[in-house]
């Protein structure tokens, strides 16, 4: 069994890791959300998103 002053320390060593990857996934879950949204067309959000929303102004070819 170990004493708590390990376990202590191990809790904070461990939060201190966890936060340097905070920024990381805030990143990737961006991204991910943008890539979704872009290969989904759901126009609702879209057609605000300054350069996804190119992708609508185009007319049909006569």
């Amino acid at each position: 069994m170990r004493p708590i002053s390990e376990l202590l320390y191990l809790g904070r060593y461990y939060k201190n890791v966890g936060k340097s990857w905070v920024p990381t996934a805030a990143a990737w879950t961006t991204g991910a959300a943008i890539a979704f949204l872009f290969v989904s067309d759901w126009k609702v959000v879209t057609k605000r998103i300054p350069f996804i929303k190119d992708k609508y102004d185009h007319e049909i070819p006569k």
